[in-house]
């Protein structure tokens, strides 16, 4: 079987050879066609990162039930001089308010907000606007005592919390006065006015709001007593401009790689040949993509070509590498390319299958975001063979050929210089293909081709005289047999050792992989901003300033939303003893009130009280009035027996939304204290859910179609997390059996199969395991590495074991057809995680933290997976093989 393999892999490389320009030419014109989807089917649509489930429809079902129309952004204030609650601080806060409501554009967008102490106000209401009202003056015009008198009688009377002020807030009880170092306050908005604002500002969507909340913030930084945070104003422009400032070290990434592939082949060509050969796969991996639909997407957008960079660097090695050794052998460039490529083009076709299969295991995760990936990167494998494991070698040869060995007078300057000036080229266009300007990048792909192949060529041939190439490699990859390098004898004397004294290192490799299984298992799964955002953002520094002034007074926002029938007043009962027995919860993973108690924000159950006491109705006393008195609170607001508005009809509209079958949506919202810690949210829902199932049980009693769910931005991230490590628990396993049953297809035997899917158990476990000890986490880009990381494991062993299979029957006994192994494959294996694992390590100093953990992982994934090969891999092979001969091979 295994020589058959190798009659067909030199059939195709034989068949590739002779059609060579053909070949080439047929590759340039996908290219083109590519091009087309590349720039213009790229989708507007963004795909989703979450599982689905009731949580998530309650939620969509809040934000589409109740459109109030009100777009809220909030903010903290903190002082320069640790308290806020002064004449100075005050002041400026009334300035910057008044600012903002005179704003020609951002004034018409805010709506609105009324207080029951002060009445109506434009787009915000503060400590500062209170104290205005109450002093019948502007702050400017009273003393500095008296502001402080008036403001902390207005805390005393609404509570620190309703003011707003920090949990580090004291009240001095001689003087009555209160003091704060921070205070928080919301902005209201109309939605589609906002929308519109922030569009005329080239953003979109919800960056188009959160441009207008970066707008607001900038007039309330203005101040000079105290400093402004927006709380989670900007996240995904945060993402964005994150994503910008990792470009730089993407592209130093490429650069170093192409560096690196210069020094490890001492080659020009093949330098330049692989960069054009990256580019390419770029453009193939996003054409693709857009052609089959992909939404726009994080991981598909810089994860999937940073993987890919991988995977083609790694198929290059093993095929030039293998070309190179032929020609070393004494062969033409194209008897070299057609022994060459054939050798190690079985190795290769199933490298890519089991990668292939490792990456498809990806879609039972259910997760889109997490499904694109794993068929995006199926794709780009595929994309990656044809064009780094085949075009770019057969580029070489016909380079080769046409060169005749010919060289230019200073050629090692040119070469040198050359090689450089490509490979910072390459870099540029990387990130012009990947995060500038997609055009751009096409175009100069063309540049490069034309001026660091094309040129170098013409020139060559028309001014070069005939000498060999002082570049000529000896030994890089796969071969007919010679090891005069250094590295070669190093490499080869290595995995002899590992595999003569497997009776010592396998045992310390079992040890070893014990410890890190078992702590593999224990890699949580959370979601930390810190994680995906540089700690030193506004967006990541809010939310500190969210754990730091408000702590176990406010908190992200956790929701019931309800839907039942509120014309029986037993449903409103039910609901109102909800609110009472979760106010009297004794757990500090809730925010409280003054009181003490637990805060509840009981929307329905106050408005149908303020409805009740100020005499428009008494709903609890007359069934079926509540559809009518919800219709006329949404168009004329809930007012106080003395005129005075208590909630206005936008505020009723957040409140409650008729339905079908006699059923109205209503919500209730509590505040989750430290929520940044996923065992936290894990904790309040394990506590809160047993009190929203026995609410809905009381609802159904009344109504069949009742519903009751736990919900909002806490809930649904917890969910999300869940689904995330139950997809890697699933893709996990399925990727092992695919790649297991691939390869004993492929080699025929169950044995071979079994050493290659142990190979990748031990690069899993060994990399999970680190990820445990170093404190990461698993996230939705951690848990793309351990599909990559399948994917290179089932790599390096495939190339090792097919190498070792070809070497076996020629050699004396299996310690020499380790070391052929080891001076051959193991050599280009040690090249590839080189080249590969230092690329990875530039982008581990990215400023984003999402990039930074991928580098460094991917890096040290690339390296554990050499090191199953060279160290692991001998052993058992020599242990589960008998004497060298053509039927063990």
């Amino acid at each position: 079987m295994e020589r058959q393999g190798v009659f067909v892999s030199e059939r195709v490389a034989g068949f590739v050879e002779r059609r060579r320009w053909w070949m080439l030419g047929l590759i340039m014109i996908a290219t083109a066609v590519l091009a087309v989807p590349f720039l213009l089917a790229s989708s507007d649509e963004v795909a989703s990162d979450e599982p689905g489930g009731p949580a998530f429809e309650a939620r969509d079902a809040i934000e589409t039930r109740f459109d109030g129309g009100v777009a809220s952004f909030s903010f903290i204030i903190e002082s320069r001089d640790q308290n806020v609650v002064t004449q100075e601080s005050l002041q400026e806060l009334q300035e910057r308010s008044r600012a903002l409501r005179d704003d020609p554009e951002l004034g018409n967008a805010l709506v609105t907000r009324y207080d029951e102490h002060i009445g109506s106000r434009l787009g915000v209401i503060t400590l500062a606007d209170r104290t205005e009202a109450a002093l019948g003056a502007e702050l400017h015009q009273v003393d500095e005592e008296t502001v402080q008198q008036v403001a902390s009688e207005i805390v005393d009377q609404v509570g620190p919390i309703a003011a707003g002020l920090s949990v580090d807030a004291t009240r001095d009880d001689e003087l009555g006065l209160w003091s704060s170092s921070a205070m928080v306050f919301t902005v209201s908005g109309d939605a589609d006015a906002v929308q519109a604002h922030g569009s005329a500002s080239e953003a979109a969507g919800t960056q188009a709001n959160e441009a207008v909340g970066r707008q607001i913030q900038e007039i309330y930084r203005e101040a000079s007593s105290f400093q402004t945070w927006g709380i989670a104003i900007d996240q995904e422009l945060t993402a964005g401009e994150q994503g910008e400032a990792a470009g730089p070290f993407i592209g130093l990434t490429v650069l170093a790689i192409l560096i690196l592939v210069g020094i490890a082949f001492r080659s020009y060509w093949v330098l330049s040949a692989t960069g054009l050969g990256l580019l390419l796969l770029l453009i193939w991996l996003n054409g693709l993509a857009n052609v089959l639909g992909m939404k726009e997407d994080q991981i598909l957008a810089t994860v999937v070509p940073i993987a890919m960079l991988a995977f083609g660097i790694d198929y290059a090695f093993h095929a030039i590498g293998r070309y190179r050794e032929e020609r070393s052998a004494g062969q033409i460039p194209s008897s070299a390319y057609r022994m060459g490529i054939g050798r190690v083009g079985g190795a290769l076709a199933l490298a890519l299958t089991t990668g292939a299969a490792a990456f498809l295991a990806n879609t039972s995760s259910g997760i889109e975001s997490i499904v694109q990936f794993g068929i995006t990167a199926a794709v780009g494998l595929v994309s990656a063979w044809v064009i780094l494991g085949y075009a770019v070698p057969l580029l070489v040869m016909a380079i080769d050929e046409r060169t005749h060995g010919r060289t230019v007078r200073g050629s090692w300057v040119l070469s040198l210089t050359g090689s450089v000036l490509a490979a910072a080229f390459a870099m540029v266009t990387v990130l012009l293909l990947v995060f500038i300007a997609p055009s751009a990048g096409l175009l100069l792909t063309a540049v490069y081709a034309g001026l660091f192949l094309l040129l170098p060529w013409l020139l060559t041939n028309v001014v070069g005289r005939a000498e060999e190439e002082p570049a000529l490699v000896t030994e890089t990859g796969d071969h007919a047999f010679d090891d005069h390098g250094w590295l070669e004898r190093t490499t080869g004397r290595l995995v002899r050792f590992a595999g003569v004294r497997r009776w010592f290192v396998l045992p310390v490799v079992a040890i070893v992989t014990a410890f890190a299984a078992f702590f593999a298992v224990q890699v949580p799964a959370s979601f930390d901003v810190e994680d995906f955002f540089d700690q030193e953002t506004d967006f990541v520094v809010s939310l500190s300033k969210v754990d730091e002034h408000i702590g176990d007074q406010g908190g992200e926002t956790a929701e019931i939303f309800v839907e039942a029938d509120l014309d029986d007043p037993a449903s409103l009962a039910a609901i109102e003893s909800f609110t009472e027995r979760v106010a009297g919860l004794d757990s500090s993973l809730l925010a409280r009130s003054d009181d003490g108690t637990i805060r509840v924000e009981r929307g329905i159950v106050d408005f149908v009280n303020s409805v009740s006491a100020n005499g428009q109705a008494d709903i609890r006393a007359n069934p079926g009035e509540f559809e009518a008195v919800l219709a006329s609170a949404k168009e004329n607001g809930v007012t106080a027996n003395n005129g005075d508005m208590i909630l206005s009809p936008m505020e009723v509209s957040q409140i409650a939304a008729p339905g079908e079958n006699g059923l109205t949506a209503t919500r209730l919202q509590l505040h989750l204290v430290g929520s940044r810690e996923q065992e936290n949210i894990s904790a309040t829902r394990d506590l809160l859910e047993p009190y929203v199932d026995d609410l809905e049980q009381e609802l159904v009693a009344i109504n069949g179609d009742a519903t009751a769910t736990l919900t909002g931005g806490p809930v649904v991230r917890q969910a999300s997390m869940d689904a995330v490590a139950r997809a890697l628990q699933t893709s996990l396993p399925i990727a092992l059996v695919l790649c297991f049953l691939l390869a004993m297809a492929f080699m025929r035997s169950v044995r071979y199969a079994l050493i290659a899917t142990g190979a990748i158990l031990l690069v899993v476990a060994w990399l999970y395991g680190f990820m445990y000890v170093a404190g990461y986490s698993v996230n939705l880009v951690t848990a793309t590495i351990g599909a990559i990381s399948i994917g290179i494991g089932i790599d390096f062993a495939t190339h090792f074991i097919m190498r070792y299979r070809e070497e076996l029957p020629g050699a004396a006994d299996r310690s020499e057809a380790l070391y052929r192994t080891g001076a051959g494959t193991g050599t280009a294996l040690v090249g590839s995680t080189f080249t590969s694992a230092a690329g990875f390590i530039i982008l581990a100093f990215a400023p984003m933290p999402m990039f930074a953990a991928f580098g460094l992982l991917t890096a040290l994934m690339i390296v554990f997976a050499l090191i199953a090969s060279l160290l692991v891999l001998p052993g058992l092979l020599m242990s589960m093989t008998g004497a060298a001969n053509a039927d063990d091979a």
